[in-house]
């Protein structure tokens, strides 16, 4: 069969979704997705679906994951027989991956051979929820698009830049030369916001706090498009509670848990599957299944993360000697008015003021200024697309 052109495969495998996109390259840039979609919710799922959308169509198709196998292997399986079924003629040559952790020594995208994976699988510790997932989605593609370049893009790299007060941990200088260290993560979407960004207003170049809301959640102070700080630690735990996972906690809790004859295996489900949204509401981590919820503990977890995003504008706003901008993304960001109604008007003595009416509008369907016309800070709603980035970034290695 003819090749119609070689195309770029974008994969994001998140913790609890996947997230894909093929573009055609054309004159050495990238043109709009052919196909861009997602799997959601793979955690939970035995009659998965996948929703995509094509030449301005939206579709999906649903298909069966067995009890006792890996979801996300499966659902990156059932992803290539798509791709082979509706694109037969074009060829992948680049699969760009987004990977979570790089460590000290990827910051820039690299074509993955053996010693780059086993590098990344060195740092599963450090991201067991995504880390496994990325490093399986490399082998994936690697058999079925045996004559691709993999390409490895890490979360990791962005904050790359950030000043040694807000990387070190107050731990001895042994440790911290092993590696123990701030690292920050969410670094392809926050990029992404940057980038976009630079086209709707001159306050990115500014003092900006970047808040990515979803199942993981973080924030990142940017100065001019740089990261300067952000909430997320040496591992994706730390800083705002999360979906799942229980974000900053006193480590003198997991040292009583341990005395109380706590496995590790049973702490690290604890602080990554069992706390959260989920944790403290006892029913879900999905924030939309807590404002339907009529209980008390609903209420309540929603209270909770509102109240922690508010306190980690005020940190970052603190280090930053004020701010210019604020910026809203990821599923809970993008979707959720009522969320970035009542963190706002917690900021009014920053000089946050939110327009009502725009705010119960803004979707994420396309960047939104929320805030009103006299408001000093700017508040923007935007849907991040990590995607974009990665095929962005992949396309530099392209030969």
């Amino acid at each position: 069969m003819k090749t119609l052109g070689h195309a770029i495969l974008a994969v994001n495998v998140g913790s609890s979704s996947i997230k894909f996109a093929l573009y055609l390259i054309v004159n050495r840039a990238i043109d709009q997705p052919v196909i861009k979609g997602q799997f959601d919710h793979l955690m939970h799922a035995m009659n998965a679906r996948i929703q995509f959308s094509h030449g301005g169509q939206s579709d999906s198709e649903e298909f069966y994951i067995a009890e006792h196998s890996d979801k996300f292997d499966v659902a990156l399986e059932q992803l290539t027989h798509l791709l082979e079924k509706l694109f037969p003629a074009i060829q992948v040559v680049i699969v760009g991956h987004r990977v979570v952790q790089g460590g000290d020594k990827y910051f820039r995208p690299v074509v993955v051979n053996d010693e780059v994976l086993e590098d990344l699988t060195h740092y599963i510790p450090l991201a067991p929820l995504h880390q496994p997932h990325n490093i399986d989605g490399i082998k994936i593609f690697s058999r079925f698009f045996s004559q691709a370049k993999q390409v490895a893009l890490f979360d990791t790299a962005f904050h790359q830049h950030l000043p040694d007060v807000e990387k070190t941990f107050a731990i001895p200088l042994a440790l911290t030369q092993q590696g123990i260290r701030r690292y920050g993560f969410h670094g392809l979407s926050y990029q992404y916001l940057c980038q976009a960004l630079t086209q709707l207003t001159p306050a990115i170049t500014k003092k900006s706090i970047l808040i990515h809301l979803g199942n993981g959640a973080s924030m990142c102070a940017c100065v001019d498009r740089q990261s300067v700080a952000t909430s997320m630690g040496f591992s994706t735990l730390d800083g705002l509670m999360m979906g799942t996972r229980s974000g900053a906690i006193d480590p003198g809790v997991l040292l009583y848990l341990l005395k109380k004859q706590w496995s590790l295996e049973q702490l690290e489900a604890l602080l990554y599957q069992d706390s959260g949204l989920k944790g403290v509401s006892g029913i879900s981590s999905d924030m939309q299944m807590l404002r339907n919820s009529d209980a008390a503990e609903a209420s309540f977890a929603i209270t909770l993360f509102t109240y922690q995003i508010v306190k980690y504008i005020g940190m970052l706003a603190a280090v930053l000697n004020g701010v210019d901008m604020v910026v809203f993304t990821g599923g809970i960001g993008e979707h959720d008015a009522q969320l970035r109604l009542a963190v706002t008007e917690q900021l009014t003595y920053l000089g946050l003021r939110i327009d009502q009416d725009k705010n119960s509008h803004a979707n994420g369907l396309y960047p939104e200024k929320i805030s009103t016309h006299d408001s000093p800070i700017e508040i923007w709603v935007i849907a991040t697309d990590e995607e974009f980035i990665v095929a962005q970034e992949s396309l530099n290695l392209y030969v």
